[in-house]
């Protein structure tokens, strides 16, 4: 009996935790002032697994130009208690519509607290707001599984990989308005 009892105040609290983390997350969008988290956060987890390209650099380090110009948008997620940046997700323009869902990432010490799927369901609700008629993705089959799941659960299919903008990139998928 005392185990079961431990058990149950174990899960609430887990529950309690998960509770907390999520509604103290807020979606915000990308200032300038941001920009060293932007750059940061990306290039942490893109150098874990991959080789950081060329193109990573120009798109992390010119937002204005490859996201707001063309009517794109970055989107933050926020701690709210200490102000700390601990995700990102970008929607870069493409022309007629289309947007592709890109530089998606959560810090590591706050992953598996479902910000990942805060900060994808904003940015499709972003995209939805820009007009957008279709958004794709481009990632990695191989070594980004859990985000693959959680693309698949946002409501995205897997169709021809046609582009060759990244090396690491060997899965696209889309979602269509």
């Amino acid at each position: 009996m005392q185990r079961s009892c431990r058990k149950v105040i174990l899960l609430l609290k887990i529950f309690y935790y998960f509770h907390l983390t999520l509604t103290m997350i807020s979606i915000i969008d990308w200032q300038p002032e941001y920009q060293k988290d932007w750059r940061g956060l990306n290039l942490a987890w893109i150098s874990k697994d991959y080789e950081v390209e060329p193109v990573d650099l120009e798109t992390l380090d010119y937002p204005d130009k490859y996201f707001f110009q063309g009517g794109g948008a970055i989107l933050l997620a926020q701690r709210m208690d200490t102000g700390e940046i601990v995700g990102t997700v970008g929607l870069q323009p493409f022309g007629n519509g289309v947007l592709e869902l890109c530089k998606m990432t959560v810090a590591e010490h706050v992953r598996g607290l479902h910000i990942g799927d805060k900060l994808g369901m904003a940015a499709l609700d972003r995209a939805r707001t820009l007009g957008a008629s279709k958004v794709f993705l481009l990632s990695n089959a191989a070594k980004a599984y859990q985000a693959i799941n959680l693309y698949y659960k946002l409501g995205f299919r897997c169709v021809a990989l046609n582009s060759t903008e990244f090396k690491r990139a060997t899965i696209q998928m889309e979602i269509c308005f």
